[in-house]
């Protein structure tokens, strides 16, 4: 499918399970992206969705992006953290990423 025919017909926001069992997962990311959250929609409803029919979007982020959320101020942890927005935070996780490639860099000489 088309990405303009997507968005156009997707929701661009999912609601999260927040580790309730009742909420069932409708809504998956994709693993193998770093900075970027991408989302695929799958629902195991029998036959296929009728025009009208209702499904709430669900995602079960679990520790996946969590550090991604928290850079952008709504991870389980930002009402102690502060999003990128603030900029000595912002500093501190920049600092801290470049420090761990550093060290990988060297590791491997």
């Amino acid at each position: 499918m088309p990405h303009s025919v997507a968005k156009a017909n997707i929701s661009m926001y999912v609601n999260e399970t927040g580790g309730v069992e009742e909420l069932k997962q409708t809504v998956w990311t994709d693993p193998d992206q770093k900075k970027d959250v991408n989302y695929y929609f799958h629902t195991k409803q029998s036959g296929r969705m009728k025009k009208g029919d209702q499904l709430e979007l669900l995602v079960a982020y679990l520790d996946t992006y969590s550090e991604i959320r928290e850079r952008k101020g709504y991870g389980k942890r930002s009402r102690n953290i502060p999003s990128d927005d603030h900029f000595p935070t912002f500093l501190e996780r920049q600092f801290a990423e470049v420090r761990v490639q550093i060290i990988a860099m060297f590791s491997r000489l």
